[in-house]
């Protein structure tokens, strides 16, 4: 798997080292790589492998289906289709390691029933380029079987049997590719990679007063990412329960960005004077206000 891994690497930095540099965005980024196996006793694996930048899918693949996606918006379609083609046959190679080291390694196990599902992650984050946080974990049927501890660089196995279920374990080779290799490729794919810029929220208030006599209070926050944000209610400034409230929840536009969109049912009597939206997302600076008591646009 480490011959793998290091083939993988090779091929990643004659790709990504063509792509003209510029300058990496100065934002917190992670990128995260996952290998999960599921298998039966006496059948061959499922193996699935999903690579993410930030969260935002951009390689899979299913050894069922053999389907391998690769996202990668600045990239054009010719080498979208080199890259597909590569990694397909890379990842017909990981299937071959996959099912040698099953074979090797399921007697360590009472595999006589049921489905059991093994996981591999590889994860770092760059602060403005700088390694922040990276991850090395191997669990079995959810259960943590090995870790890299990235302050003391040595792996932590969690029980006797785990020895031999991470035989890579003693392997330095893994430190170097959580701490190393992983940011460097991570800033690599921030060159070429379409990243949503990041935008505030634009926000309106309405007022709609029903022929019963009660009012309800409508906020919309719209256009903003990244997807975080905080919509809640006051009344002159304070917090509480002042009705029946909903939530539309953080929904996707078809720009990529996102809109939340909350209402409060005031209960009958109240007629909504001294009510405010206050919105809180990133992009924002401070959380705003928002008066309720007319029509309001605009991101404050």
């Amino acid at each position: 798997m480490e011959t793998q891994w290091k083939r993988q690497s090779s091929f990643w930095l004659l790709i990504l080292g063509a792509s003209a540099l510029r300058k990496t965005q100065a934002d917190l980024h992670s990128l995260q790589l996952q290998l999960t196996i599921m298998a039966a006793y006496g059948d061959l694996p499922d193996i699935f492998f999903n690579g993410c930048l930030d969260d935002h899918l951009i390689l899979s693949y299913d050894s069922h289906s053999k389907d391998l996606v690769v996202k990668l918006d600045r990239v054009n379609a010719p080498m979208q289709n080199f890259l597909v083609q590569k990694n397909r046959e890379e990842m017909m190679r990981v299937e071959a390691e996959v099912q040698r080291m099953y074979e090797d390694r399921r007697h360590y196990y009472n595999w006589t029933q049921g489905i059991h599902t093994a996981q591999a992650l590889l994860r770092c984050e760059t602060d403005k380029g700088i390694l922040v946080n990276s991850l090395v974990r191997v669990a079995f049927d959810g259960e943590d079987m090995c870790q890299l501890d990235e302050e003391e660089k040595q792996w932590t196995v969690r029980k006797p049997e785990a020895e031999d279920f991470c035989p890579f374990w003693k392997d330095p080779f893994w430190i170097k590719a959580a701490q190393v290799d992983c940011p460097f490729f991570l800033s690599l794919l921030l060159q070429i990679v379409h990243m949503k810029e990041r935008t505030p929220p634009e926000v309106t208030v309405s007022r709609h007063h029903t022929s019963e006599g009660s009012t309800t209070l409508s906020c919309l926050a719209t256009g903003f990412y990244p997807p975080s944000i905080l919509l809640l209610w006051k009344k002159n400034g304070r917090l509480g329960i002042w009705g029946q409230e909903s939530s539309s929840g953080t929904l996707p536009n078809a720009d990529a960005t996102y809109y939340l969109h909350v209402t409060l049912k005031l209960p009958p009597g109240d007629t909504g004077e001294g009510y405010a939206c206050v919105v809180d997302h990133s992009e924002l600076g401070k959380p705003a206000v928002y008066p309720g008591e007319f029509p309001w646009g605009g991101a404050g």
